[in-house]
Formats: C-alpha cells, sequence, structure tokens
C-alpha cells in the first residue's frame, strides 16, 4: 500500500478569523493545495493540460470533519492520498495534521470529475493519469 503524499505548510495571518483560528473553508483550500502538489511529484502539471488540451477537473463533493483547532503560524502537513479511481472522477482522501506528526487536525473528502470545458460533460481521465493515479489508490481510511 503506497505511503499518502504530504506537502508542507505554515498557517498565514490572512486565513485565521477573529479567535486567531483557521476559517474552516480554508481547510478546502489547504487540501486542494496539497492535492495540486500531489500531482506535480506524479509528474502532471494540471495547468499545463487544461491549457493544452481543453479539459480539466472540477470539484463536484467536499467535505471536512475537524478533530483539533488550528492556530495562526502552526506548521502543518497535508496528507492526500487516492481513495477511489473512476473512469471520470478520482476521490481524494485529505487529512491535516502538525508538521512531522500523526495526530489529525482534520479530515477530508474531495471528489473531482474529469470534465470537457467547453460543455461540461464528464469525459474518462486519460489513460497515462489514470495509470498513474493507480499507483497512488490507498485503503478508504487513509492516509
Amino acid at each position: 500500500m503506497p505511503k499518502p503524499f504530504r506537502w508542507r505548510m505554515r498557517v498565514r495571518y490572512n486565513e485565521v478569523d477573529a479567535q486567531a483560528l483557521v476559517y474552516f473553508a480554508q481547510h478546502l483550500t489547504y487540501y486542494d493545495n496539497a492535492i495540486t502538489e500531489f500531482l506535480r511529484s506524479l509528474p502532471f502539471d494540471l495547468f499545463d493540460y487544461a491549457r493544452a488540451s481543453g479539459f480539466d477537473f472540477n470539484v463536484v463533493h467536499a467535505e471536512i470533519d475537524f478533530a483539533r483547532p488550528v492556530r495562526l503560524d502552526d506548521e502543518l502537513d497535508v496528507a492526500v492520498a487516492v481513495a477511489r479511481l473512476g473512469t471520470s472522477s478520482v476521490t481524494f482522501a485529505t487529512t491535516l495534521h502538525p508538521a512531522d506528526g500523526d495526530d489529525i487536525l482534520s479530515r477530508g473528502r474531495v471528489i473531482w470529475v474529469h470534465a470537457d470545458q467547453g460543455t461540461m460533460r464528464s469525459t474518462p481521465i486519460p489513460d497515462d493519469l489514470s495509470s498513474q493515479l493507480a499507483r497512488h489508490v490507498t485503503a478508504p481510511s487513509d492516509p
């Protein structure tokens, strides 16, 4: 079973609310940034692909479960795993951890659908990308 990809980041001032806690929706931004970095690590450049092909991924579902507060200037690791790979969709399992730690601060699930950006209709994920993603499929409870 492959290990989840981990991306390191630090909480910035503009990401917190008046209580100096990370604003809840910011977790989705952290997940999205980590997913993008995971794809780069394959290597797959999502932005070049979208510009050149007219195809891209659209988020169709996102969920977050919060476990512990995240505060200003915390250093974090965002873990990303492929929980499910379909013909035209990919489900990413994400977790937010203290840097180099295993405690879970939040857990999420983000589903992307591959789509023709002109028609906004789903289309199969290209075989080369699908095979790269398939090498990273983990158990649904990971990361």
